[in-house]
């Protein structure tokens, strides 16, 4: 996990669009599919709930402009699809 260059955020932005079918929740095809987020990973059974070396996740969210549902996706996953 971790942060990703410019080109991996363009390609994983580009593959979501292509793959992406619609809101689950209302089944509208008007979502918009917003800059990748880095979100830190929390880890169980410390104090804070922080990670030691705070990593980060980068997610992409996908937002219903219809109903308001977000859908976070793990943005490297979609880099590594082809």
């Amino acid at each position: 996990m971790g942060l990703m260059n410019y080109s991996e955020q363009q390609k994983a932005i580009e593959t979501l669009k292509a793959k992406h079918r619609g809101c689950p929740n209302c089944h509208s095809q008007g979502a918009e599919i917003s800059d990748i987020v880095g979100l830190p990973v929390l880890e169980r059974g410390i104090p804070s709930g922080i990670a030691p070396g705070n990593q980060i996740m980068s997610l992409l969210p996908v937002t219903c402009r219809v109903c308001g549902c977000v859908m976070l996706f793990g943005a490297k996953e979609f880099v590594n699809l082809d």
